[in-house]
């Protein structure tokens, strides 16, 4: 089970959008009112959340219906009415559908809406976002690079790598990739959603320590790994599926690399640390963690985020 957090939500740009047509179809109950396209247009604008400044969502008219585009994604949720000022999206998150209610202010405009009790308020003045790179090279770039962890419990990495003077954010989970440049030493955007920020820390020394993602999530930057060639041979071994004993794999240490051999087609996927526990092969999407015991002994690992794989005693 992949795991999400608004951060996520918000890096997973390629996303494919659910299929529209029968959602909407499915949503549209003929007991729900049909409002005009005059009835809607009141509710077309700009709102700002009342929680963090740099989410915007953008409502407007599209095919005759109300739609939500959130300035943040590429992503368009059509918006189906409940009542004259209740509406559901088509479109279902990893929660399901998401029910939004407008409220008008005491002239009877509409004002703001509510979003699972946060309120975005409605900006009459909104002016897009703006944003010019700063003149930079590659080598400026190089003490940005590095894995974070997400400031949260459990193992969530995002990689930062230099690709053609970009600074490439990558995360680790589904590989979802995203080029940032630099608006300042400190602020980093991508051009692709410019409201989509990353604000960098140092220490005193200069050297980088933390992000924030979107202005809400901290991802703390990660040592490079420090082990040594017996600690990688420590993982050798063969280790079978917890949910089918029938599925093993057996593990092996080669230079830097562990080395995953599937048995059950004798498939090979090397793999490079990104911290003393976890590595991964970016090209096959493939992630193994290791997990020790009080001991410090290496007795299972993780492929793939959730599956757990026991040693097979000798």
């Amino acid at each position: 089970m992949k795991k999400y957090t608004l951060a996520m939500l918000i890096v997973i740009i390629g996303a494919t959008i659910a299929a529209l047509a029968p959602a909407r179809a499915q949503a549209q109950a003929p007991s729900q009112p049909r409002l005009t396209t005059a009835q809607l247009k009141p509710f077309e604008g700009y709102y700002r959340s009342s929680q963090n400044k740099d989410m915007v969502v953008d409502i407007l008219i599209k095919d005759d219906t109300l739609v939500a585009r959130p300035l943040w994604s590429d992503r368009i949720f059509h918006l189906v009415p409940r009542t004259d000022t209740a509406f559901v999206t088509a479109e279902s998150v990893e929660r399901g559908p998401i029910d939004i209610v407008f409220s008008r202010n005491s002239t009877g405009e509409i004002a703001a809406l509510d979003l699972g009790g946060d309120k975005w308020n409605r900006e009459k003045d909104y002016k897009p976002v703006v944003k010019k790179v700063m003149d930079h090279t590659p080598e400026q770039l190089e003490p940005y690079e590095g894995v974070y962890r997400l400031n949260r419990p459990g193992e969530t990495l995002i990689q930062l790598y230099i690709k053609d003077n970009n600074l490439i954010l990558r995360q680790v989970w589904d590989g979802t990739e995203l080029p940032f440049h630099p608006e300042n030493t400190e602020n980093f955007f991508t051009d692709k959603i410019p409201m989509f920020s990353l604000k960098f820390t140092k220490d005193q020394q200069g050297d980088i320590t933390q992000v924030l993602a979107f202005g809400r999530d901290v991802w703390i930057k990660t040592k490079k790994p420090g082990f040594t060639a017996a600690d990688l041979q420590a993982a050798s071994g063969k280790f079978q599926s917890k949910d089918d004993p029938d599925n093993q794999v057996s593990i092996t240490a080669k230079g830097k690399q562990l080395v995953v051999k599937q048995l059950w087609d004798n498939k090979e996927i090397a793999l490079d640390a990104l911290t003393d526990t976890y590595f991964l092969n970016p090209s096959e999407h493939y992630r193994l963690q290791l997990s020790k015991d009080d001991d410090g002994k290496i007795n299972h690992v993780v492929l793939l985020e959730n599956s757990v794989f026991d040693r097979v005693p000798q």
